[in-house]
């Protein structure tokens, strides 16, 4: 008998950091130059087979980044088995808003442990204004702060254009839930 494994991840960040270009890669869309901004919040469903006897359910919720849309998107909060906080490492700006998404992301979540992947979109671009050493900063800051010994929070850069590492970040915090459950 198949074993199904329903995730809800949310996919978190300033508006026009790429939070939309990263599913649609996933999805293996083509990569859109100019869209429209999300609003309120983009829901997909990707099914990944684990082995032969487990299918995980990844339910995507892109969420959107205006600000208009912060008390709408508390209730996508909740639920959520894992999430991406994603900035733009050619923008300051983003990286410096994600303590902002993190107080929400946490004051929603509903589980105790909650897989987070924090992504540097863009890295195809050569203006670069976030490194990676105050990226790991800032995740050594957030484990010290809020006592996440236990969490699982990694840092991966992407180019949703390129495709590259998407589909790594995906794997990885789908891995961190399936070990938690065999704990």
């Amino acid at each position: 008998m198949m074993r199904r494994i329903v995730s809800k991840l949310v996919l978190c960040g300033e508006t026009r950091v790429g939070k939309t270009s990263i599913r649609r890669s996933y999805f293996g869309d083509s990569f859109l130059k100019d869209h429209l901004s999300t609003l309120g919040a983009d829901f997909a469903v990707k099914r990944v087979k684990i082995d032969d006897q487990t299918t995980m359910e990844l339910q995507i919720w892109d969420l959107a980044g205006q600000e208009g849309f912060s008390n709408l998107r508390q209730r996508f909060f909740k639920g959520a088995s894992s999430a991406m906080m994603v900035f733009d490492i050619t923008r300051r700006d983003t990286f410096d808003k994600l303590d902002y998404w993190f107080k929400q992301l946490w004051e929603g979540r509903q589980s105790k442990y909650l897989p987070i992947a924090i992504i540097g979109n863009k890295n195809d671009l050569q203006t670069r204004e976030v490194s990676r050493d105050e990226v790991m900063e800032y995740i050594t800051k957030l484990r010290e702060e809020n006592e996440l010994d236990t969490e699982w929070i990694e840092y991966f850069e992407t180019s949703a254009k390129t495709g590259e590492n998407i589909e790594e970040c995906f794997q990885g915090v789908s891995q961190a839930l399936l070990d938690k459950m065999k704990k």
